[in-house]
C-alpha cells in the first residue's frame, strides 16, 4: 500500500498544472549602419617592391630594411570606428610568424618574408594587425604597413624572394 501511495504521489508531481498564458507585445526600434569599408582600386592587389637586397647583408644582420606599402579604403560606414587586417597565407615553418617564400626556380634559400604594423610590430601570418582607427573626415583612409626580408637559416642563398599573402578585413 505504501508503494502505490508513492507511486501517486510521483504521478500527480509529474502531471502539469495548468497555466495561464499572456500575450505581450514589444517594440524594438533601431538603425541599420553600413559597417565595412569598401578596399580603393589599386589596393585589392597590392604589389610591394621590395628592390634588390644583397645576400652579404645577412652575414651581419637578420632582416633587410622596412619596406613601406599602403592599403586604401573609402566608403568607410558610420558604424565603423577601427578596421584591423589579417593577413593569410603560407607560415614558414621554421617561423611561423612569418610568410614562406613561394617554391619557384632559382628561389632564394633561408629568407622569408614578416609583415608590420604602422609602428613595426610583427603581424603574425594568421594573426591581426593592430587597430587602424577610422577617420569619417576623409574620403580615402590610408592604412601603412611595412614588409621585410628575414634570415631564417644560414647561409642566406641569392635568388628570386617571392611570397603571397591574402588580407581580409574586420572591423570593429
Amino acid at each position: 500500500m505504501y508503494i502505490l501511495i508513492s507511486a501517486f504521489m510521483i504521478f500527480l508531481l509529474i502531471i502539469p498544472s495548468p497555466s495561464k498564458a499572456m500575450d505581450m507585445v514589444f517594440k524594438v526600434e533601431g538603425e541599420l549602419v553600413s559597417s565595412t569599408c569598401s578596399v580603393s582600386s589599386g589596393s585589392e592587389e597590392t604589389f610591394v617592391e621590395m628592390g634588390e637586397v644583397s645576400s652579404k647583408n645577412f652575414f651581419n644582420q637578420e632582416a633587410s630594411d622596412f619596406v613601406k606599402f599602403t592599403i586604401n579604403l573609402e566608403d568607410c560606414g558610420l558604424g565603423v570606428e577601427n578596421v584591423y587586417v589579417l593577413y593569410m597565407g603560407m607560415s614558414e615553418p621554421k617561423n611561423p610568424n612569418l610568410v614562406a617564400l613561394n617554391e619557384v626556380p632559382d628561389s632564394a634559400k633561408n629568407i622569408a618574408l614578416g609583415l608590420y604594423n604602422k609602428d613595426k610590430t610583427i603581424i603574425p601570418i594568421w594573426g591581426m594587425s593592430s587597430a587602424y582607427k577610422v577617420n569619417h573626415d576623409e574620403r580615402i583612409n590610408s592604412l601603412d604597413f611595412y614588409a621585410r626580408y628575414h634570415k631564417i637559416g644560414s647561409p642566406v642563398e641569392p635568388g628570386y624572394a617571392e611570397a603571397d599573402a591574402t588580407f581580409v578585413l574586420a572591423y570593429d
